[in-house]
């Protein structure tokens, strides 16, 4: 069973490494993540919870999950940001190849750039119960945040803030021009 888990975390982390080369490249790379995201689910997250054989980065996820399954949507934001940023789970770092990995993965490796981040936190909130229709990763050329809505208007998370703003303010005050959505 070992063996084949590791095998599935190999294959997605080649699903997910798609480098980010420009706008176009970005919709692709993206298609990939999601693809990746919705794979670890099915081959690590969900065989977890019903054979309680787990990665320890699985663990990790899933309990926080629990945590934040119930709480008012935007409370669970709030959580997640400070479970994922503020308690240094993931260590920030720069990546120059850009390269994306799914939950999993950036857990088990303690660091993130900006879309390993966002990816870490849309896994989380997804986990907890917020649908996947209601959260996006925004790209630019530079940067990457993830997007929730809550009660109809949206929300930025952001590795580089420990706040939830919304996202008129966010475009506004940071300047953010999104490239991609997915």
């Amino acid at each position: 069973m070992r063996k084949v888990m590791l095998i599935a975390i190999g294959i997605l982390c080649m699903i997910a490494q798609g480098a980010v080369a420009g706008e176009n490249g970005m919709q692709v790379a993206g298609a990939q993540l999601l693809a990746a995201m919705n794979a670890e689910k099915v081959l690590v997250l969900d065989p977890c919870k019903v054979e309680h054989r787990c990665r320890p980065e699985a663990v990790t996820l899933l309990e926080e999950a629990d945590a934040l399954r119930g709480l008012p949507r935007m409370q669970m934001l709030k959580d997640a940001t400070y479970w994922a940023r503020d308690r240094r789970l993931l260590e920030p770092m720069r990546d120059p190849n850009n390269v994306w990995l799914v939950a999993s993965v950036s857990l088990a490796r303690k660091r993130a750039n900006c879309i390993q981040w966002a990816a870490v936190v849309r896994t989380v909130l997804r986990e907890a119960g917020i649908p996947d229709e209601d959260m996006k990763i925004l790209v630019n050329a530079a940067h990457a945040v993830l997007q929730v809505s809550v009660d109809g208007e949206y929300y930025i998370l952001d590795i580089r803030s420990p706040l939830v703003v919304s996202q008129d303010d966010y475009l506004r005050v940071m300047n953010f021009k999104i490239a991609a959505r997915f």
